[in-house]
């Protein structure tokens, strides 16, 4: 540890690492200074190592740690077919030009747009007066969606059974979905709750029951001098206005009573709370047990951990050139991320801080990870490669389980317990998607009314997915199957890109505002800023126990019995083989022998490709130069590049020409598959 002037500790690495930890940046005072040792023509790396001046930024990894393209200008380039291109360079899909919001920034994408150029709406969509479409579930929420507010017109809004409904305040607009809801227990108690006082307006006076009465629980005189019935709290008169009937609070879905679990009884509830929570006082919410819950989140340069309140931080890796996506394993100890510049995921231990690369080979961009905790997997999509694979932690052994019909997966996350994968989408057909964890029974979940959907999380409790959709500018939730979507905020979210949840709270980073704020999950309601002031903050992820509950391991305790991987499916499992070998006859085990594969060359990579496989997902191309050698006596050759006598791989590099030998060391191997 190094002690800082104040007093405070701080790792030892992280002395004069040219980044003030200490409040008083003690640990980057008396530094020895770097002398430059490279030549005039010559780019010294932050490794020391010299690179001729012509390789910096020629988006080759020549430093070996990617300072030679650190702090690179950007340059726009083409943009795909069914892109529009901005002026500043940027790329957006076709289908934003002409829809009246403007995704480049000087607004080009709304420019020489003819009157009716707008596409009709669907018949899952509701039709603004200037021919917007926003999604029926949205029209009578509360929310003007449409400019003209006109969505939330002519609408039937109800309260609760035992809430009262104040009068509206916007006189123009009577029957507008803005209601103002108000328990029955603060009604005529002499404090005006609503906001025009109604709540406190013709008040009945209990009396006291008489032989005459046929009131069941209660009887009052109301404000115009007649004898009628009422009923307590609990209770509701039924149509004879003489009877009372309980009330199921439980079923209450616009304002739950209870954070988690609810059990009805007469005329009243009770609150419970899962495993590993306790209830607070307040006798609804819970709160969870054990360590005090806090937030991960990568941050580009580095990735760190903020308590919920964000009154408190810690880094837990620095130095970084750029963390996007991450996960964790909480039990392991482990923190998984991808850099993409290096396009490799990497994992730091905690205790440690031991730092090691899990994939190396393969990647493209990496956009999400995810952690399976209980079969000890991890998956992650690629929107290069267009790709959702899986590896087990240590990265040995892999398998593509998604690689058709996929433009730019983004997002993931994966629930162990029903052996379900979830991702989304942003490409042309935006979407989120679902398939069990080996592949199969993949089925689209949401697909309208869907844009830019960015950030992606699971409600273990109550078996929901939430998203972010960075056009729509706003959070959604729905079942796993895709039904009773609705809208949780779209307050606050200029650009959101990754988000969590924790107990009651929804939690996303926003790369406009740099800030991670929350808000309840089911009433939208009560949004808070918690951490502000960040670089870029990229991906969230609630840190504690109860997010990586105990199930079912589909695998058992003998991986399923499978040689190489083991994925859990909703049935059982299935296992999987390395790139090139099929399953034998019994299911389990990998032929010894693989199959002929086709090796060629792309412009950054070496590809290997399956000829005759037995499943579809078995002749995807893979990238894996790790396990060239054992494959080499079945690969068919283009162009004399392989020399199958000496098993050897020999390719031409604008720079280099390298050798790819079986019995070659991992360092030289490494060499191999760096440059591109």
């Amino acid at each position: 540890m190094f002690q800082c002037a104040s007093g405070e500790c701080i790792s030892k690495h992280w002395h004069c690492d040219k980044q003030a930890d200490c409040t008083d940046s003690s640990d980057e005072s008396e530094c020895p200074i770097d002398l430059l040792l490279c030549g005039e023509n010559e780019f010294q790396c932050a490794n020391k190592r010299c690179i001729r001046k012509e390789f910096q930024c020629d988006s080759d990894n020549d430093c070996r740690d990617w300072s030679d393209e650190d702090s690179c200008p950007m340059l726009p380039g083409s943009c795909n077919a069914g892109e529009f291109k901005c002026s500043d360079g940027k790329c957006i899909p076709e289908r934003w030009r002409c829809d009246t919001e403007r995704d480049c920034a000087d607004g080009g994408d709304e420019l020489n747009c003819e009157p009716n150029s707008m596409r009709n709406c669907t018949a899952d969509e509701y039709a603004c007066a200037d021919r917007r479409c926003i999604l029926k579930t949205w029209r009578c929420d509360g929310v003007r969606d449409c400019s003209n507010g006109e969505d939330e017109t002519n609408c039937e809004v109800n309260c609760e059974e035992d809430q009262y409904m104040c009068k509206s305040q916007e006189i123009s607009l009577v029957t507008s979905a803005f209601r103002t809801c108000v328990n029955r227990k603060h009604v005529c108690d002499g404090m005006k709750d609503c906001p025009r006082g109604d709540d406190e307006e013709n008040c009945p006076v209990p009396r006291k029951c008489t032989n005459e009465d046929k009131c069941e629980k209660l009887c009052i005189t109301t404000y115009d001098g007649r004898a009628a019935c009422d009923c307590p709290l609990g209770y509701l008169l039924t149509a004879d206005n003489h009877s009372c009937q309980d009330i199921d609070e439980c079923a209450y879905e616009q304002d739950p009573v209870c954070s988690q679990t609810c059990s009805n009884t007469v005329g009243s509830f009770r609150c419970g709370c899962m495993t590993g929570y306790v209830l607070r006082p307040d006798g609804r919410s819970c709160k969870p047990t054990g360590n005090s819950p806090s937030l991960l989140f990568s941050n580009r340069i580095d990735i760190r951990e903020v308590t919920l309140t964000g009154d408190k931080y810690m880094s837990v890796v620095k130095g970084l050139h750029n963390a996007v996506a991450l996960d964790y394993h909480y039990k392991k100890d482990l923190v998984f991320w991808t850099e993409n510049n290096l396009r490799v995921i990497r994992v730091v231990h905690l205790k440690d801080h031991t730092v090691k690369d899990v994939i190396r080979w393969g990647l493209e961009t990496p956009a999400g990870v995810a952690v399976d905790w209980i079969h000890d997997l991890l998956f992650w999509t690629d929107s290069g490669t267009r790709r959702v694979e899986v590896a087990n932690l240590e990265g040995t052994k892999r398998a593509v389980i998604i690689a058709n019909d996929l433009d730019k997966p983004r997002a993931i996350a994966v629930h162990p317990g029903d052996a379900l994968v979830f991702w989304t989408d942003w490409g042309p057909n935006p979407k989120i998607e679902r398939a069990d964890m080996d592949g199969s029974r993949r089925k689209s979940v949401i697909v309208d009314e869907i844009f830019w959907p960015n950030g992606l999380t699971i409600d273990y409790i109550e078996s929901k997915i939430y998203w972010a959709d960075a056009k729509h500018h706003v959070i959604e939730r729905a079942t796993f199957d895709g039904r009773d979507r609705e809208r949780v905020t779209n307050q606050g979210l200029p650009h959101p890109f990754a988000l969590t949840l924790f107990e009651d709270a929804v939690y996303w980073t926003d790369w406009h505002t740099k800030s991670i704020s929350t808000v309840n999950k089911k009433t939208g309601k009560g949004i808070q800023t918690v951490h502000a002031g960040l670089n870029v903050p990229m991906d969230i992820h609630s840190y504690h126990p109860l997010r990586q509950n105990d199930y079912k391991n589909h695998c058992g305790s003998n991986n399923g019995g499978c040689s190489h991987l083991c994925l859990p499916n909703s049935n059982s499992h299935s296992c999987r083989c390395p790139v090139g070998f099929n399953l034998n006859v019994d299911g389990r085990s990998c032929e010894d022998t693989p199959e002929k594969l086709l090796l060629y060359a792309r412009k950054k990579d070496i590809r290997l490709k399956q000829l005759y496989p037995r499943k579809q997902l078995e002749s995807q191309d893979m990238t894996d130069l790790q396990d060239a050698h054992k494959l080499s006596k079945k690969i068919i050759c283009m162009r004399d590049v392989c020399d199958n006598e000496s098993e050897k791989i020999v390719f031409i590099d604008r720079r280099l020409i390298r050798d790819h030998l079986s019995n070659e060391t991992e360092n030289n191997a490494e060499d191999v598959a760096e440059r591109h």
